[in-house]
């Protein structure tokens, strides 16, 4: 059976650190730099989500802003990803995404750490990525479009 919301609110813009997965908006959006975004969409059921993180992971001591917002880690992240994802369906039903993690600056190596986490993570989980849009020296505007599944890419120079 195809689940269809009876409202949808239009778009909701995820910035670093946030995650979002249901069905509610037509798409979701982020901007991304060296932060790396996961998305995931289910063709059938017509949900879907991305997280926005910045970091691979948690730091040994984290500070209170940081327990207040795990998804700038890519551990809680994807995580919390993974659970909101099989409250619907099992993970190998999503058609999912990988994308940022782009080079800042020439010294920093925080975008390929990122891509890093995320493609470990991905086999870990046994799941692949169907949409791959990472690393070189570009920021991107990434919009998934929950209703078919489109994913736009925009990318722009740095």
């Amino acid at each position: 059976m195809q689940y269809t919301p009876k409202t949808l609110n239009t778009r909701l813009d995820v910035h670093p650190g946030e995650w979002y997965f249901g069905g509610e908006y037509r798409s979701i959006q982020t901007i991304l730099g060296s932060c790396v975004s996961s998305t995931a969409w289910h063709p059938k059921l017509i949900v879907g989500g991305l997280c926005h993180f910045i970091l691979p992971e948690t730091p040994a001591n984290p500070s209170a802003d940081n327990r207040e917002n795990p998804a700038r880690y890519a551990n809680t992240a994807l995580f919390l990803m993974k659970q909101a994802m099989q409250h619907y369906a099992p993970l190998r039903e999503y058609q999912l995404g990988l994308f940022g993690g782009s080079n800042i600056t020439l010294r920093s190596k925080i975008g390929q750490q990122n891509i890093h986490y995320a493609q470990h993570w991905m086999a870990k989980e046994k799941i692949t990525a169907t949409h791959v849009d990472v690393g070189e020296n570009f920021s991107r505007t990434i919009t998934l479009n929950i209703l078919t599944g489109g994913i736009t890419v925009k990318r722009y120079s740095m």
